[in-house]
């Protein structure tokens, strides 16, 4: 069976000429040269032998033709699969030997950018594909195991980026606890990434054991890390976990150093969507809210460089408790009719879902009303039994 492409190119470009194989089936850009020009004349309507040599070379066209004479009882193989598989190896070939020169002079290389070719190089084919093979469809929605945001939202994507965004204090580390836990209770194999950068070993550690006991089998599907790390070591750590289902990114103010500037901030949220489309996960990126919030209502102007996360997260969520003196003026009343103050009790605000809210389409956007407690976490009552809240539409926000 031949396994390097120049020889599986003159293979598929004899079968062409002679009329074996439909030259629209072949995609010319994965042939060796020069059969991917032989090919491309074919499909202009350069058909007769004499005019295919004239124009591509007497080498080239012997080359095709008398490879085919040489298959035997290989004739009736599928060429077309195996020049993709073919193509795929040599391009794979030629982008490792190259990073592998930048790695030798020390260069930096991005880890995300090998575990994709990986991803590639296991399918055994290139990610390309012609509009004839893709199907329609929606990306999919995942159940999480965390009972608000499934049944008001649907669940998750099952690969994308969702921002939270929540002030300081708000309960952020305690979402991401109770989510967490909750995620890999309804996934029985997969594994959760959470990554701290704000706290210690210790302090993360303790938040979870201080929400209730959980199964040794549980505690083994959440793996942490609580390094300084920058984004992309994020995605090439993460990718060495086995079964990953989830990640989590506490939070992205920790992952700017230096000014913050919109460049910085673009990289952290392109780094996500992309590393949410390579590893197929969904990627909860946390934020603060900026500076210039005051209290109230937040809205996705809240966020750091609100208009990078509109365009690349699948989800805008925000964790808000309401302040009483907030409420005191006159002015923010709106904002207190909107979403009422109620001892212990915390919201879940959905602005943003791609491709519209499921569950509540003509309510939407909104807000999930949840009991909270630091220590019990979201949506946990005094009993111990969990709510999924009510529903508060700010569709006239």
């Amino acid at each position: 069976m031949p396994v390097k492409l120049i020889e599986v190119s003159e293979i598929v470009s004899g079968l062409v000429i002679t009329g074996k194989i439909s030259p629209n089936a072949v995609n010319t850009n994965l042939l060796f040269s020069p059969y991917n020009d032989l090919i491309k004349l074919y499909k202009s309507g350069i058909t007769e032998p004499e005019e295919l040599i004239e124009c591509a070379g007497l080498a080239t066209f012997q080359a095709a033709t008398e490879s085919i004479a040489q298959l035997d009882g290989l004739s009736n193989a599928d060429w077309l699969a195996i020049l993709d598989a073919t193509a795929m190896k040599h391009s794979t070939g030629i982008i490792m030997e190259k990073l592998g020169k930048k790695l030798q002079k020390g260069d930096d290389v991005d880890p995300t950018e090998i575990r994709r070719i990986a991803n590639q190089f296991g399918k055994g084919r290139s990610g390309r594909f012609t509009l004839s093979e893709g199907e329609t469809g929606e990306v999919p929605f995942i159940k999480t195991g965390f009972s608000p945001v499934d049944r008001h939202l649907g669940g998750t994507p099952e690969a994308g980026l969702i921002v939270i965004g929540g002030d300081s204090g708000v309960g952020k580390t305690t979402f991401m606890r109770d989510f967490s836990k909750a995620f890999v209770k309804e996934h029985k194999t997969k594994r959760v990434g959470i990554y701290s950068l704000e706290m210690f070993k210790e302090e993360i550690v303790g938040k979870y054991r201080e929400s209730g006991k959980m199964n040794k089998d549980d505690e083994s599907r959440i793996e942490m890390n609580c390094d300084a790390l920058g984004i992309h070591d994020i995605f090439a750590d993460a990718a060495g976990i086995d079964d990953l289902g989830l990640i989590m990114i506490d939070f992205i103010d920790m992952l700017i150093p230096g000014e913050a500037t919109t460049g910085k901030y673009s990289e952290v949220y392109l780094a996500c969507h992309y590393g949410a489309k390579q590893l197929h996960v969904p990627v909860v990126l946390f934020s603060q809210f900026i500076k210039s919030y005051q209290g109230g209502v937040p809205r996705p102007y809240h966020l750091a460089w609100t208009n990078m996360s509109k365009i690349l997260a699948w989800m805008q969520l925000m964790l808000y408790r309401p302040a009483e003196d907030y409420y005191a003026e006159d002015d923010n009343k709106k904002d207190k009719e909107l979403l009422p103050i109620i001892p212990d009790v915390g919201y879940i605000i959905a602005w943003k879902i791609r491709g519209g809210f499921r569950q509540h389409e003509a309510e939407s956007p909104g807000a999930i009303q949840l009991p909270f407690s630091g220590k019990r976490g979201w949506g946990v009552m005094e009993d111990g039994r969990t709510t999924s809240g009510k529903w508060f539409s700010l569709k006239n926000a």
